[in-house]
This record gives C-alpha cells, structure tokens and sequence, in this order.
C-alpha cells in the first residue's frame, strides 16, 4: 500500500510541475495530455516492476523500455495521427515529423512572447523535453525505488517556468512542492528492495542503448518504411522543414525561415502563379492565428470535385463589376506532390483565383477524405492517403476591374483583427494615412502600399537586422530590412488601419522551371503575400515583397526558353542579395536568438541543478558527520524486524544479531553497544560518539541481515 501511495504522489509530483508550461502556453487542452501521458507510463511502469518484483533489473529494463514506448508514441500519435497506425505503432514517417515540429518550434522559442497561444507549434516541443522529465522522475520513484530525486526533475522544470516569464504563476510550483512534500514524508516503502548504484547505472544503461537500437533499427522493419536512414536523423537531426503551418500561429520573423531545397511537388500546365495552402485573418502584433475550428466548421464542406471554389460575401459596398467581369481567361496546372510535402502538412496547394480542384490519381490501396475550408480558402486532407496527383482549372484576374472599385466596408468581426492595441498604433495610422493620401479607390490606396515597399529605401534580406524586436511591423518599418513575412503583414497591418478589408496567405512561389511546362516547387519557394477583399470579385492578391516580381499578382510570362534559376523567384534566393553593411549598437532581428538571454538562463538552470546537487551531498555529509550509535543502532533494528523485540535489553538485542553476521561485523557491534552505554550511562561518552564510522557500520549489518533473509 505504501509502495502505490509513493508511485501516485511521483505521479502527481511531476503532472502538476508540468502544469508550470502555462507560464509558457495559454491554458487549454494541452494541459491533459500531459495528465494522459504521465498516468499510462506510471501505471505501465508498476505493473511491470510489480509483476517482476523477484527480477529488479530485468524488471525494471522492461518498465523503462515501456515508458520510452509510451512516450514515443503518444508524441508521434499527437504530431502525426494519421501515419501513426491506430496510435499505437510510431512510424518512422510520424517520429520525423515530430523531430521536425520540434526543431521548428524550438526556433521560434527565441523570439515568440510568454505565454504563447499555440500549442500546435509548441506542444511537441514539450512533449520532448517534459517527456523525458517525466521518464526520469518516474524512473526513479518506480524502478531505483528513489523518489526523493524527483525534486531535482521538478526544480530544473520550474526554473524555466519561473525564469525570464513576465508575470509569471506561482500556483502549480506551490502545489508541487506540497505535493513533493508529501511524497518526502511517504517516503520509499521498506520491503521491497531498492536497485543497487551498480543495479541502476546497468538498468539506465541498458535501456538507453536498446531505445537508441530500436529507434535505428526499426525504420527498416515491415511497416516502418523500407529507407534505414534513421541514423542521419538521430545523429545530425532532421532537415530543414518544408512545412508551412496552417494550424495554430506563425510568430512573425519565424515561419518561413526553415525551408530547403528539396523538392516538396512538381506541377505541369500554363498556370504560372502562386500556389496558396491557406489564408489567416488574426493577428495581434506578433504572430498570427489561425481561425478557431468552432469558426471554420460551419463553412467547411467536403470538397465538391470539378466544381469552383471560391469564397464569396457581401461587405456592403456598391461594386463597379462583376465576378465574370473580373475572372477572365482559363489556365490549368497538374500538380504531383512530393514525399516532402505529403509528410509536413495535410494541406493541398491550389491556385491563388477561383479554381476547381480534381484528384486524378489516388495511391495504390487507398484513398483520402478532402475537405474545402471557405473561411480558410483551403482544400485540406482530413483523413486517408495523400492524393498522388491533382489537376486544377483556375482563372485570371483581370485587374482593370479594380480601378473603379470603391473602398469597401470592414470584415467581420471573427474575421478581423483588433490592432488598437499596437504599441506604434497612432504612428501606424499616420503612416498609412500618408502614404495613401492621394488614391480615391480600394485598389488605389493598395497599389500606393505596395509601391511604399517596392521603393528604394526598403532591402529584401533573410537576416535583416533591427534595433529591437519589441513591436515587430514597427521595427521593420523603421529598419526597412526583411523578408515575406515582414513585408506582407506589414501592409496588412496599414491597410486594415485604415479600413480595407484584408488577410495574408500562405503558400509557395512557382518554383523553377525544369523543362517545357514542368516546374519544380522546393521548400525554399515558401511565401507570405496578403490579399483584400472587393465585392462580388472577391479575394485579390498584392506583393509588397521586392524582387519576387509579378508570380502571386499575375503569374509569371510563359518562357520561350529554359531560364537560369536565378531569374526564378525564390524567398531563400531573391535576386536582391541581403547588404552586407552593418548597423550600429545592439541588434537582434526576427529569429535571431539573444544569446545573452540564453547563456543567463541556461546558467541559472545549470547553477540551481548544481546548487541542489551541492546541498544534497552537504546534508548528506552533515546528516552522516552527526550520525549517532543510538541512530545507528535504531536502523538496525528496524531491519531486524522479529529478530529483536522491545522486551529485549540491548545486550540480548545485540547478540541476537550477531549470531546472523560475519565475525568482523561482530567486534564492531561490540564497539556500539560500548559507545551506546557510555552515551546512556556516563557523564563522559567517547570522543567517537558521532560520525560516518556509526553509519557504516549500520549500512553493513543491515546488509548482512537482508542478505541472510533472502537466502533464508
């Protein structure tokens, strides 16, 4: 009974330290997972140790074998449910794409605000590293029979939930330490023993190479993926990300960042523009939001193949044309996509105007479930395999229609975004107003925006440096440095200042011609544009970005010859290099970590483990120094348990056992029974009274004791 008292209060302990991520995440549902994942490892963990009481080591091995189960797998169930069969079988695709959310979000960990809104981003993150917290802390109170160390687990967690976090809570650190002193005074049970250091070092050990053979080995058995490239993986970490986050938030000077070169689809036809994966509306100064699922599932229908899609409402305002008016010529495009975008996101890329989308080849043994996202204007895969080719028709713009259409009304509130919150506000709206002070029409005031940006002042670079990183759309609009991102949420920032109706999408450039009409799409190609709204035309893209040219607007012009990839745009090659001339005083641009930041709190995390450490031996030392026979004696008969009674004068206690220890251990209990009377009985108790030679003394008989039961 005791022993299932410590291992819930362990458990307890250390859900509740991880409750302290709050200080990091806004409250929400995440916060069960972590009861989830922390109740299946402890409650798998004693069983098996349980069942194999008469076997510690093998024992505990399979308890932590199961606990690493457990936590990889709840992590890929969580990061990639749909390639983790039946949550239950973490396959080499799943564990990859939750290394890579991991790495995504660690680097956006520098620069995004406390407490974050988005455990999309964050929660594998935390999975990873409270994952192993909770791992080791139950490893200790389970297997070594150990429960104490669970407070240096949960001390190093809540110095980073505590540390550099404005207004930071105290509530669950509170809890925990009560919790933690609970399980102090429980303490570890007595019968069962405890694993030896020797025992614990050979269980960590064993456990750790077997998790880490497992990991190699599995991606090359049926069902885990026929490519044994999991080395590279855990050696060197996973590639840079091809995934554009739809769900959850983008921290502005994070997203977009981690692309590479890999091929992520390949497309084939005379549609030369944008391909978009999907559009945001909400943003409050540092990231954006992604539209609530509440919000989005009303106007989300499964996906009407051959039929156009395209969101349409009314502002309100009086407009000049009509949609047939607008939408003009036909294009096509086919588009292939590729294991490196099949495996980061559910999304299918579509053409940035009105478009029908139509699947034309579905993988061998099965098919997906697709769903149109009118709010999102997306097409996304909710359940099943990932189309192998899909073949759009889509329209073009024709953009004169803008020219006599009028300044529309606002949004809707859900799909708006409040920003007179802004540090910069006031100079914002001065600003936009200026710059626009001279266009009458929506598409006016657009063109001038876009004009602003495109102006010699402003430099496309991915490393643009600022003098802080404080109010995001200001620090960029005073440095004049960046890329995508900055540029397009800062015209939808100034547009939806002064009232035009807007949002940014996400999606990717055309990507570079390869041969005839075959382009392929890399990561590198990634990109943010924003669009405003104009009644009974709908949504209309602009590029503020410099140097990526006419692609998101109008396409690009059919060439009459295979171009350099230079004349490609590309957001991780512009043609416009990033400058070279350094600015004065401290910087720190967006993505960049402050080092600073990070070396103090990575030395406050070191010093309060090592001030922990310190103590703990400190006290040990001191508890050991001022070790007394009578303690010494005490202990030992605890141990003893019937073998000596209360009835018993210490002298019968002390013979009893002697006649069940070695002759070396019988002269030193002599001794104790000497210092113990001398203590008792004398005015003037030995100059030894105290010290470690009592508490060795008591750690061998107790020894000798237990094994002679044992063999008994």
């Amino acid at each position: 009974m005791t022993r299932l008292l410590v291992t819930v209060l362990s458990a307890v302990t250390i859900m509740l330290t991880c409750m302290g991520l709050a200080n990091i995440l806004e409250p929400g549902a995440w916060q069960w997972h972590f009861v989830a994942l922390t109740a299946l490892m402890a409650a798998a963990m004693a069983g098996i140790v349980a069942a194999l009481a008469r076997h510690r080591v093998w024992g505990g091995l399979l308890a932590t074998l199961a606990g690493v189960y457990i936590l990889v797998t709840y992590a890929c169930a969580y990061a990639a449910p749909d390639k983790t069969p039946g949550h239950v079988i973490p396959t080499r695709a799943a564990l990859e794409i939750f290394i890579d959310r991991s790495f995504d979000a660690m680097s956006q960990l520098a620069t995004s605000t406390r407490p974050g809104a988005d455990p999309y981003t964050f929660l594998p993150l935390g999975l990873a590293g409270l994952g192993f917290l909770i791992l080791w802390a139950l490893f200790m109170a389970i297997v070594a029979s150990q429960p104490a160390w669970i407070g240096v687990a949960a001390l190093a967690a809540w110095v980073l939930f505590l540390t550099g976090v404005p207004d930071a809570g105290w509530g669950w650190a509170i809890a925990t330490a009560v919790t933690y002193l609970l399980l102090w005074a429980v303490g570890t049970p007595q019968h069962p023993r405890r694993l030896s250091a020797t025992g614990i070092a050979t269980v960590g050990v064993l456990a750790t190479v077997a998790g880490i053979v497992v990991s190699l080995l599995s991606p090359s058995l049926p069902g885990f993926g026929s490519k044994a490239d999991s080395l590279n993986l855990w050696l060197a970490g996973p590639g840079p990300s091809t995934s554009i986050a739809m769900v959850g938030s983008i921290d502005v000077g994070q997203q977009l960042l981690n692309t590479s070169s890999k091929v992520v689809m390949v497309t084939r036809g005379d549609y030369t523009g944008a391909l978009k994966v999907g559009s945001m509306y909400s943003f409050d100064g540092f990231r954006w939001r992604g539209l609530p699922l509440e919000v989005t599932a009303a106007y989300t229908m499964a996906l009407p193949e051959g039929d156009t899609l395209w969101p349409m409402f009314s502002l309100g305002g009086q407009s000049q044309g009509t949609m047939d008016d607008a939408w003009g010529d036909s294009t096509s495009l086919t588009v292939e996509p590729a294991e490196q975008l099949t495996d980061s996101h559910s999304w299918l890329p579509i053409a940035t105007g009105p478009r029908s989308v139509e699947v034309t080849a579905w993988p061998q043994g099965g098919r997906g479930y697709l769903s149109y996202s009118m709010l999102d204007d997306a097409v996304q895969l909710d359940t099943g395999a990932y189309p192998e080719s899909y073949e759009m028709v889509t329209q073009t713009l024709d953009r004169w229609v803008l020219d006599s259409a009028p300044v529309m009304g606002v949004l809707p509130d859900v799909l708006t975004s409040d920003l007179s919150s802004l540090a910069h506000y006031d100079d914002l709206f001065a600003l936009a107003q200026e710059i626009t002070a001279d266009a009458v029409t929506q598409d006016g005031k657009l063109n001038a925006l876009v004009d602003y940006f495109h102006s010699d002042d402003f430099e496309y670079t991915l490393s643009p440096r600022w003098a802080s990183n404080e109010d995001p759309v200001w620090d960029f609009l005073q440095a004049k440095q960046g890329y995508c991102i900055h540029y397009a949420t800062a015209m939808y920032t100034l547009g939806t200042i002064i009232g035009l109706p807007m949002r940014v999408s996400v999606g990717y450039l055309p990507g570079r011609l390869a041969k005839d009409d075959v382009r392929e799409v890399t990561g590198s190609n990634a990109h943010m544009w924003p669009e405003a709204y104009f009644d009974s035309i709908g949504w209309v893209p602009y590029e503020p970005t410099p140097s990526v040219g006419s692609a998101v607007t109008e396409g690009l012009p059919l060439p009459t010859q295979t171009p350099t990839p230079s004349q490609e745009p590309s957001e991780a090659n512009p043609s416009q290099q990033p400058s070279s001339n350094p600015t004065t005083g401290p910087v720190i641009g967006p993505g960049q970590i402050d080092y600073t930041r990070l070396w103090w709190g990575l030395g406050i995390g070191a010093g309060s483990v090592a001030l922990v450490g310190a103590g703990f031996v400190l006290g040990v030392w001191v508890y050991r120094r001022r070790y007394t026979p009578e303690k010494a004696w005490r202990s030992i008969r605890a141990k003893a348990g019937t073998l000596v009674t209360d009835a018993m004068t210490l002298r019968r206690g002390v013979r009893e056992v002697k006649a069940r220890v070695s002759p070396e251990t019988r002269t030193r209990l002599d001794t104790l029974v000497t210092y113990i009377e001398k203590t008792r009985y004398s005015d003037e108790p030995g100059t030894s009274s105290r010290g470690r030679p009592w508490w060795a003394l008591q750690r061998a008989v107790i020894a000798e004791l237990t094994g002679k039961t044992a063999k008994g």
